[in-house]
């Protein structure tokens, strides 16, 4: 799925950039990894081995929707995008994905949040998202953070949609784990890598990959009148890929979804909801969102706002 590379950043050559403010400038480079330390004088944040600059045009988000550099802290795994120079990297957009080691920390999770991969998670799971602290091979156990997290045969490991094995897992990985605790351990039903390591990579990224383009319906909002029901957001994205727990329009929850007759992601969410954060003349709305591997995208539309005049 090419499009999907730094898609978050790659969209912003769209017109429906208009949320966001700026194009990425020509031969960006994608860097993901864990905050390691924060210069607040100078607006800049160790990731890994690579210091990425803030700029009042940087882009800054978490969970869909715009932060600002004090809402950095230690140990945050973050996205950045952006070009290099005079050995810093300078981002355009940095998008915060988990608040910390553990940032999920023992939270009951609703059936489905571990995603794909074959079976029905047992009742009262609950799910840890961090970074492998250690492994012991012989024990089939890992930590993440303090917790930590025994394998088990029937464990799901999972990475980019492909199944792996106890061996594939590493140290400085970023996963997401769904399990019970039992007598101290956290006995997981399934484990997915999230990143590979402190960082994923600095990449060069191909200038001409497509980012997400979603399409808003209706188009113009008629604030006081009821247009169905919901607001229907088309994504040029593979239902199939998409982790549908992760779908927000604007903060706003997903109602339903379903695929299109090209296969590709339709997702509904409630008109009330929407007509109260948008005003005339017109709102740019973002989708937001995850694909099965942990991968953010998201994609902006620009639909007109009018009030109603009961004609």
């Amino acid at each position: 799925m090419k499009h999907l590379v730094c898609a978050f950043a790659i969209l912003m050559v769209l017109p429906a950039m208009a949320a966001g403010g700026g194009n990425p400038p020509p031969g960006f480079v994608r860097v993901e990894g864990v905050i390691a330390s924060i210069d607040v004088d100078a607006w800049r944040i160790t990731v890994g081995d690579t210091v990425v600059r803030i700029s009042e045009d940087t882009i800054l988000r978490m969970r869909g929707r715009t932060i600002t550099f004090d809402d950095f802290a230690v140990e945050q795994t973050v996205a950045a995008c952006g070009v290099e120079d005079e050995g810093l990297l300078i981002a355009h957009r940095v998008t915060v994905k988990y608040g910390g080691t553990i940032a999920g920390e023992k939270v009951v999770a609703g059936r489905g949040s571990c995603g794909s991969g074959g079976g029905n998670p047992p009742p009262g799971f609950v799910r840890i998202e961090g970074v492998i602290a250690s492994i012991d091979a012989d024990a089939w156990q890992i930590t993440a953070g303090d917790t930590a997290v025994q394998i088990t045969e029937d464990t799901i490991l999972w990475m980019r949609g492909q199944p792996l094995t106890f061996d594939d897992l590493v140290v400085g990985q970023t996963v997401a784990t769904c399990g019970v605790e039992d007598e101290g351990l956290f006995i997981a039903y399934r484990v997915t890598i999230k990143y590979g390591g402190t960082i994923i990579g600095l990449v060069e990224t191909d200038s001409a990959v497509r980012g997400i383009v979603v399409a808003v319906s209706p188009h113009t909002l008629l604030l006081g009148s009821v247009q169905g029901g919901s607001v229907v957001v088309h994504a040029d994205i593979p239902y199939s890929q998409v982790d549908l727990s992760t779908l927000a329009l604007d903060g706003i929850a997903v109602l339903h979804t379903q695929a299109d007759s090209r296969g590709d992601l339709v997702a509904y969410f409630d008109e009330a909801a929407v007509k109260e954060i948008v005003a005339p003349p017109s709102a740019t709305l973002t989708l937001t969102g995850e694909i099965k591997d942990g991968t953010p995208f998201d994609g902006s539309d620009t639909v007109q706002v009018r009030p109603h005049s009961g004609r």
